[in-house]
């Protein structure tokens, strides 16, 4: 799997079932993957793929694991906090370090029936955000994890979205949360207060992901091919903003480079390269790839593919029960023109499934199973 742009550096292989989930913590030290198969697995890829990059696996959800997000700490020498959200209706807390992942706390407040769709956590880690159905929910992190003895643990309830919350994102002061449903509508909340600050329209149909390129400037994916840019204080359109209207299909996920000047876009067979430009205020498309092979869902179970940007030049997808690890040399420069490179995606041996999994049967692990844990000292609330 190679092109000028695009090379393979290695797979990931551990889940027995499509993974919907990809998080990297914020140092790039550790990427934490979930799936249908109700697991958690966490990758050591700090430094460079290495033989054997699963570092563990967390058991304690019953059900499909559909979001997962770290606070700003860095994993070396430090413990980072992990959210995770679960269609068994359930928010985990766990404290990541490097000798072993510790459960913390279970917050069940969505309802034994509600699905959680999204979950995010500020950078701080001292504030979450949950989304199931139409509601969200702000959690106060360190009053659940018994770190302060004062406050509720549910801060505020946040209500305004009509349809399925697919997506939200703390800005970087976490004075914002931005959040996108299939009521088509990208809506933002005052952390402190729970109020709705504004209410964006403009996508034909359902968005489904969200992400803030700057403190108050909002990039958003929908349902209806385009990718739009928006000022967060007025709610519109920014001034001489393109909208990216290039995908052939939904676009599922967005994500940052690490130098934070390039967005990344993508699509069941389409990634978009743009770059950001004109103090955070337009987009001009730097490259397309196009993927041959639909690959299965990231963040959506329901379709759709996604991506994390560990570096300038490196991200990772997932194709059903297998993480993928690539270079990406065209975000370390900025092209003339907009080239467009075919991809071809590894062959399937024929021993490996081809067809969507209905009663999944384990592949064999690429690399040696580590430690599993589960509950452990946590507090459920």
């Amino acid at each position: 799997m190679e092109t000028p742009g695009l090379r393979l550096l290695g797979r990931l292989e551990s889940h027995t079932n499509t993974v919907c989930a990809l998080r990297f913590s914020k140092d790039g030290e550790i990427l934490a993957t979930g799936s249908l198969d109700s697991t958690i697995k966490l990758w050591k890829l700090g430094g460079g793929l290495q033989k054997n990059p699963l570092h563990s696996t967390l058991t304690a959800h019953a059900d499909a694991v559909t979001s997962l997000d770290f606070n700003g700490a860095s994993f070396n020498g430090v413990s980072s906090r992990l959210i995770s959200g679960s269609w068994d209706g359930t928010v985990r807390l766990w404290m990541v370090d490097v000798e072993r992942p510790r459960l913390k706390a279970t917050v069940k407040g969505h309802g034994a029936y509600a699905e959680v769709m999204c979950v995010r956590m500020n950078v701080v880690g001292n504030v979450a955000a949950s989304a199931a159905e139409s509601e969200i929910k702000l959690w106060n992190v360190d009053r659940i994890l018994g770190i302060k003895d004062w406050g509720e643990n549910l801060q505020h309830r946040l209500r305004g979205h009509t349809d399925t919350v697919w997506c939200m994102e703390f800005n970087a002061s976490g004075e914002w949360l931005c959040s996108g449903s299939t009521d088509k509508t990208v809506r933002i909340w005052d952390t402190t207060t729970g109020e709705q600050l504004g209410c964006i329209y403009g996508h034909a149909d359902a968005v489904r992901s969200v992400i803030f390129v700057h403190e108050h400037v909002i990039a958003s994916a929908s349902d209806d091919h385009t990718v739009r840019l928006w000022d967060g204080k007025t709610c519109k359109a920014l001034p001489g903003s393109v909208v990216i209207a290039a995908h052939h299909e939904p676009v599922r996920s967005l994500a940052l480079s690490d130098d934070g000047m390039r967005l990344l876009s993508m699509s069941a067979q389409q990634l978009f390269i743009s770059q950001i430009s004109g103090l955070w205020s337009s987009l001009r498309l730097e490259a397309a790839i196009c993927v041959h092979k639909p690959i299965q869902a990231i963040h959506d179970p329901l379709g759709g593919l996604s991506l994390c940007a560990t570096s300038a030049t490196c991200l990772v997808v997932a194709t059903e029960w297998r993480v993928l690890v690539l270079h990406c040399s065209l975000l370390s420069h900025t092209c003339p023109e907009t080239p467009s490179y075919e991809v071809t995606p590894p062959e399937t041996p024929a021993t490996e499934r081809t067809t969507p999994m209905a009663t999944p049967t384990p592949p064999p692990p690429a690399t040696p199973q580590r430690a599993s844990y589960g509950s452990g000292d946590e507090a459920s609330v």
